[in-house]
């Protein structure tokens, strides 16, 4: 195989993973199992190709208010059912 078909190969193949990802139905890991790669490599395709990889519409001004009103961060997990590595990534966001 040249490096070229194989190449193309590639994407379509990320092109796959794009349209696997925009079912709602289908979860990262389940495209993970099915392509044979890595969560972490479906993360970096979607980022490259310019795909939001955060389905859940998360309310950052929500959790930004419970923070100013001093709720620890287990708190403010359990009250927007999240984790408390979500809620430290949205609180580091400027």
């Amino acid at each position: 195989m040249e490096f070229r078909e194989f190449f193309e190969k590639q994407d379509i193949s990320e092109y796959q993973i794009i349209s696997l990802y925009n079912n709602p139905g289908v979860s990262i890991r389940e495209i993970s199992k099915s392509t044979g790669r890595s969560i972490g490599d479906i993360y970096r395709i979607l980022e490259k190709h310019g795909v939001n990889s955060n389905r859940r519409a998360v309310p950052h001004h929500e959790i930004t208010k419970n923070f100013l009103n001093h709720m620890k961060v287990d708190d403010v997990a359990k009250l927007m059912n999240l984790s408390k590595r979500q809620i430290y990534n949205i609180k580091k966001k400027p």
